[in-house]
């Protein structure tokens, strides 16, 4: 089973089945699971506290594990996609401050990759899309009208081979879209998401 991470704010939880798993993140804060309550008061501390940095679970049902943790939130499903044109650059968005990459909630009936390919059109105005492969799925959590929600999004690599003018859809917020070279991801990285940063590196095969 591959690792079960959750993003909290940008801070990292791991569910785990070994109870000798080595943290990979710094000032992370190891919990063995004993009861739903504690395990939701544990969550409610590490969101709200400014360290540790990342929380490590621990049971020896895994898959228990995360069914009781899913059971914490309303989970639902996203998609979206790192795209590469011709010239091997990479379709970023900006969004509220931050660089993103194109992505949204399913619709009913559709299948992630049908989600990943009309997200991207939407967002960025571009069509022709085509996926080579899938990635990686990413969870973060974050709350709507009160309600905690755990939002998984599965991505895609998709390839772009057109001419068209990116057009962002600023009724999602989205103020740029932008082609990125491999020299600028640098500077791309140190204002995204960390979640982002995984697919990335999922991208690119480190």
């Amino acid at each position: 089973m591959q690792m079960y991470k959750v993003f909290f704010n940008n801070k990292p939880i791991v569910l785990e089945q070994d109870h000798n798993f080595a943290p990979t993140e710094p000032d992370t804060l190891c919990y063995m699971f004993g009861s739903k309550k504690g395990l939701a008061e544990t969550i409610n501390f590490f969101s709200k506290a400014t360290y540790p940095g990342s929380l490590l679970i621990f049971d020896k049902d895994k898959t228990r594990l995360i069914e009781i943790f899913e059971s914490l939130f309303r989970v639902i499903h996203a998609a979206g996609g790192v795209v590469i044109n011709n010239n091997e650059e990479i379709l970023f968005i900006y969004r509220l401050d931050k660089w993103d990459l194109p992505k949204g909630k399913c619709e009913h009936g559709e299948s992630y990759e049908e989600t990943a390919l009309r997200e991207v059109s939407e967002e960025c105005g571009i069509n022709d899309l085509r996926i080579e492969r899938t990635l990686t799925t990413t969870m973060h959590t974050y709350e709507l009208n009160g309600i905690p929600v755990l939002k998984k999004t599965h991505w895609f690599q998709m390839r772009y081979e057109g001419d068209e003018s990116l057009v962002p859809q600023t009724i999602e917020n989205i103020t740029k879209a932008d082609w990125v070279p491999i020299g600028r991801l640098a500077e791309i990285k140190t204002n995204t998401y960390s979640s982002i940063l995984d697919v990335l590196r999922i991208q690119a095969g480190e």
